[in-house]
């Protein structure tokens, strides 16, 4: 028999149904406990209380449901609910259309529902509101990658690493588009770069072990490879069933690493 466990009540909501700070409030200690559906419930009684022409017209009150908006998209990101994110960052936009991480965080939304047009454009709002946009540069990077258009990704990533040189996710970023592009060489010295600054990057790590191997380098790939896999499990699977290893399959020491 299993009980149904509940969300702990909110004293100020219980005195005050109309509260609106006291709803916010609630939403973000729901989603620190985990309890996502019931934060964006919270969230949306916000909305629900002060209204969008309140909210343009009283800073305090703008203030109070611009957070419960970011932080209302943030859980449903979470709960992978894209399109409804999406509709409340729009709801952010028409209330402040300057914020940078409402921007992000509605581009990030419409990279997962594979609205590419719609991701770049947010990106590229929040890039002009921050001088030091790196993590925008960064995302467009992947969009412009997802559509096809390598050279944009790789200018873009380049933006980022220009703007924030010791970024180790731009630079795994771009060493995953040097591979896609066939650029095993070149993917190995960003990985190499990521590495400098983050020794234990296990996603680098893998990745690297894959440019090597299919430059035909097998002890450093193995190498790299044991390093991934001694830091994350996960790995092992994923070089069990990815066709850069294929080569090794028969191989004692490829054996070794990925083994149960």
């Amino acid at each position: 028999m299993t009980t149904k466990v509940t969300p702990p009540p909110h004293r100020a909501i219980e005195l005050q149904p109309d509260y609106a700070e006291a709803w916010k409030n609630k939403g973000n200690a729901l989603a620190r406990m985990g309890w996502l559906e019931e934060a964006t419930e919270s969230f949306a009684k916000v909305g629900q209380i002060i209204t969008d022409e309140e909210a343009v017209n009283v800073p305090r009150l703008s203030k109070i449901k611009l957070e419960a908006l970011q932080n209302n998209g943030i859980a449903l990101i979470r709960l992978n609910k894209y399109a409804d994110a999406v509709n409340v960052y729009n709801n952010a936009l028409r209330i402040k259309n300057d914020d940078f991480d409402v921007w992000m965080n509605k581009g990030i939304s419409h990279s997962f529902l594979n609205e590419y047009e719609e991701a770049l454009t947010a990106f590229d709002k929040a890039a002009l509101l921050e001088s030091n946009a790196y993590e925008a540069f960064n995302y467009k990077g992947y969009v412009l990658e997802e559509m096809g258009k390598y050279q944009e990704a790789l200018d873009a990533y380049d933006n980022a690493l220009r703007l924030k040189p010791d970024f180790p996710e731009a630079m795994n970023n771009k060493g995953l588009l040097l591979d896609n592009i066939g650029n095993h060489e070149d993917a190995v010295k960003m990985y190499n770069n990521a590495l400098r600054i983050n020794p234990d990057f296990d996603a680098v790590l893998f990745n690297k072990a894959c440019a090597l191997s299919l430059l035909s380098r097998k002890e450093e790939a193995l190498d790299s490879l044991e390093k991934a896999v001694q830091l994350n499990p996960l790995h092992k699977n994923a070089a069990r069933n990815s066709p850069d290893f294929i080569k090794y399959k028969g191989d004692a020491g490829f054996g070794k690493i990925v083994s149960e």
